[in-house]
C-alpha cells in the first residue's frame, strides 16, 4: 500500500473517531456526543399523528442527527435513515423533543449527535421511543 493510501485511511479513521461519536455537526462551540450520551439526555420525544388518515402499519428504526441548544430544545435535526412516512411525522414533531441540557461550569452547552428512535404506526396510532444504542 502506498504512503498516500495509508495517510488517507488514517485521516478517515481519525475523523470518524471525533470524541467517540459519528456526528458531523460538532465544532468549537458545539459538543459532539456519542449516540449513547445523547440518548441518555432525552427527556421527551414524540411523533406527530398522521393527519392524512393513511391506515398504514409500519415499524422500524429511524436515525437522526440532532443539534440541541443550551436550553435542551432542538435547534436542528436531519434525517439520516428510516421509513419515509415515519420520518415525515418524526421531523414534524422534532420541535417538541426535549433533552437535559449539558452543563459545564454552570453554563449550558450546545450539543449534537446521532439519535436512533424506534417507531410504530399501527392503525393510525403512532408510538415512538429512543432505541438502545
Amino acid at each position: 500500500m502506498g504512503r498516500s493510501n495509508l495517510l488517507f485511511i488514517t485521516l478517515i479513521l481519525s475523523a470518524s473517531e471525533h470524541n467517540g461519536s459519528s456526528c458531523s455537526c460538532g465544532d468549537g462551540h458545539v459538543a459532539c456526543l456519542t449516540e449513547a450520551q445523547l440518548s441518555a439526555r432525552v427527556k421527551h420525544i414524540e411523533m406527530a399523528a398522521d393527519r392524512m388518515g393513511n391506515h398504514v402499519n409500519i415499524s422500524g428504526v429511524a436515525v437522526f442527527e440532532v443539534t440541541v441548544g443550551k436550553d435542551g430544545h432542538v435547534r436542528n435535526v436531519r434525517a439520516i435513515s428510516g421509513h419515509p412516512i415515519a420520518l415525515t411525522h418524526l421531523l414534524e414533531s422534532a420541535n417538541k423533543w426535549r433533552f437535559v441540557p449539558l452543563m459545564k461550569d454552570g453554563i449550558g452547552r450546545q450539543v449534537c449527535g446521532r439519535l436512533s428512535v424506534q417507531f410504530s404506526i399501527v392503525e393510525n396510532q403512532p408510538k415512538v421511543k429512543v432505541a438502545e444504542p
